[in-house]
């Protein structure tokens, strides 16, 4: 074989800790029903197995009769952390070879290729690649062990029944999401996994004999590694004060005009001995279609943060609210790889955050985009974060309301390939409804997208590895197209509709409704109708009538089980509880903020003052 050769590593299979590893055993040659399978093995899909044409020699020939298939999914003890995968098989005639076994959604690939005078095995693992290539030897009966183990390294070896023909490791490391519902698909793939649309799709010619799967290597997976693998995440022993609203850049220096004023852009008029230096009052978007609140959130939001202590540890240490959901991102990124939603239903769309968090950390439920997207809204609604998924042009999206930035924004968490956020040339993210715009002026001013949009990667482990990452603006104009928002199931209250969808006209013609289901939508025309303030509080104040106080009327809006206000005087801050609150002035500089509190934990965006007072 042509790579580095390292023979005589091959483990005695039949050592009794070995075999007590064993997860998954299939012998092809008397049928289609697995020996061993701790835990449980059942049909993958319910893809009909082939029930004849096993051979008491060399097992059961591919390409499969149509309609059948060979998928099984594992819910035992198979992990990503470390194990193994040994496969027999044969190649003999015109059999080309191709795909033995696919597992964990696509991103572990065993594969055997023969092309005279030639021949090559393939591991496709974690976003690394093992090859082993040769002449081919007119050897009819191959074993193929791959072992892997994230601290260490993988390893992969070729042999017939008489010696290892050649071997090849990798000292590498991994984020090891040990998912246990781990689809097994056995020369060939399921093409989609829904109940309507699933297609076995044959990858193999030959005979498969047996294939196993272990919870231990095999073969020494690779070289002892000094330093260590990859962490999940090191948070600090700091509180997190990420969701308490923080400084963005440039707001100091902003002047909003307040409501009420005739000269845009002036400050008001004080009483006399008073200058106004600095007022930030940012303008509060109000929208008809807000149904953003769903039942049982306060429950929910203790729950969560009581069994699942690691939403709030993985924030420790943010600074500002955006880097809290970046963090927080992260953390849901790294829960379980980018799979099939298996099984089915899809309870990864629905359940709440305490139940779901709980499978997904037993390694007992997996999904895609949709499912990521969900997982978001649940963590961010434990973190007091209002939060919503959003369905885009084939892909399912998430937004949520940064408090930093005082905007719905859209922040990926999805691990397969663009998980991050897409943000302007002054570093502040973008809103899915911001990214149609872009695109739409990019339509008529071609550049503008490339000018204007930059992908901040969220810095996650992806299994998938760097060289299979789409690149991100292919991935930004396929998607961001189209948006609609759908009403939960748990929502409870009929009005308003199940859900708004908005596309940019030009994009009309060619699809009206690339969601489906065009009865139950209803289509808004502009998309800012679609986003609006949350946790804010509107400040009426009465700048004139005195030049030792200055009496403040509070307002807040969207403030979801409202609990006060936080008010910060000359930088100490206090808990206020009225509508009403007086600030009294002392000679020199006096600064003030006011922002809602709720009780699910969030600070909003503050409203903010800077008074001098003459002595």
């Amino acid at each position: 074989m042509a790579e580095s050769c390292r023979g005589g590593w091959a483990v005695e299979v039949g050592s009794d800790e070995l075999r007590q590893s064993v997860t998954f055993s299939l012998d092809l040659r008397r049928g289609t029903g697995p020996e061993a399978a701790i835990g449980g093995a059942e049909t993958f899909c319910d893809v009909p197995r082939p029930s004849e044409g096993f051979d008491s020699r060399c097992g059961l020939h591919w390409p499969l009769p149509a309609g059948k298939g060979l998928a099984f999914w594992n819910n035992g003890k198979m992990s990503d952390l470390r194990g193994a995968l040994v496969v027999t098989f044969s190649v003999e005639g015109e059999d080309a070879g191709g795909l033995l076994v696919r597992g964990w959604g696509g991103y572990f690939r065993l594969s055997f290729e023969r092309a005279e005078p030639s021949c090559e095995a393939h591991l496709s693992a974690y976003g690394h690649h093992l090859r082993l290539a040769g002449p081919w030897q007119g050897v009819h009966e191959f074993t193929i062990r791959a072992s892997w183990d994230a601290h260490v390294g993988m390893m992969l070896s070729l042999s017939d029944e008489k010696q290892t023909l050649g071997s090849v490791a990798r000292n590498i490391t991994w984020h090891a999401y040990q998912t246990r519902c781990v689809p097994i698909e056995i020369g060939g793939e399921v093409r989609d996994t829904r109940p309507e649309a699933r297609i076995w799709d044959n990858a193999f010619t030959g005979c498969i004999r047996q294939v196993a799967c272990y919870s231990l290597p095999v073969e020494p997976p690779g070289l002892p590694r000094t330093e260590a693998g990859p962490s999940a995440g090191q948070p600090s022993s700091d509180l997190w004060t990420g969701l308490q609203a923080a400084d963005a850049p440039g707001l100091r220096a902003s002047r909003a005009t307040p409501r009420g004023q005739d000269a845009p852009g002036a400050l008001p008029r004080v009483a006399e001995g008073l200058t106004l230096l600095e007022l930030y009052d940012p303008p509060i978007v109000d929208s008809p279609l807000r149904f953003d609140v769903v039942p049982n959130r306060l429950e929910n939001y203790a729950a969560c943060r009581r069994e699942h202590p690691e939403i709030v540890e993985s924030c420790r240490g943010a600074k500002s609210a955006f880097e809290g959901l970046l963090t927080a991102a992260r953390w849901v990124a790294g829960l379980w790889p980018h799979t099939n939603y298996w099984p089915w239903p899809r309870r990864i769309f629905e359940d709440r955050g305490d139940v779901l968090l709980r499978d997904i950390k037993a390694g007992n439920v997996v999904g895609m985009c949709g499912g990521f997207a969900h997982v978001m809204e649940e963590v961010c609604w434990a973190l007091g974060v209002p939060a919503r998924r959003t369905q885009v042009y084939g892909h399912s999206s998430f937004e949520a309301y940064d408090h930093t930035h005082d905007k719905w924004i859209c922040l990926e968490a999805d691990n397969h390939c663009h998980a991050g956020h897409w943000a302007g040339p002054d570093g502040v993210p973008y809103s899915i409804g911001e990214q149609i715009a872009i695109l739409d002026r990019d339509a008529v001013e071609p550049g503008a997208c490339s000018r204007l949009v930059r992908h901040v990667p969220l810095g996650c482990q992806a299994p998938v590895g760097q060289a299979n990452v789409v690149n991100p603006e292919q991935w930004f104009r396929s998607c961001y197209i189209y948006m609609g928002y759908n009403r939960r199931n748990d929502y409870g209250d009929p009005e308003p509709a199940p859900s708004y969808w908005y596309m940019p006209p030009w994009y009309r013609p060619w699809t009206p409704d690339p969601a489906g289901s065009p009865g139950a939508k209803a289509l808004v025309e502009d998309w800012r109708t679609m986003y609006w303030s949350c946790d804010r509080v509107r400040v009426t104040a009465e700048w004139a009538a005195s030049s030792d106080r200055i009496e403040l009327s509070l307002t807040p809006f969207q403030a979801q089980l409202l609990d006060g206000y936080r008010v910060v005087v000359d930088g100490r801050p206090a808990v206020h509880q009225e509508p009403r609150f007086c600030w009294r002035l002392h000679p020199g500089v006096n600064r003030l903020e006011i922002a809602v509190r709720t009780q699910l934990g969030a600070t909003g965006h503050p409203w903010r003052a800077v008074v001098h007072r003459r002595p």
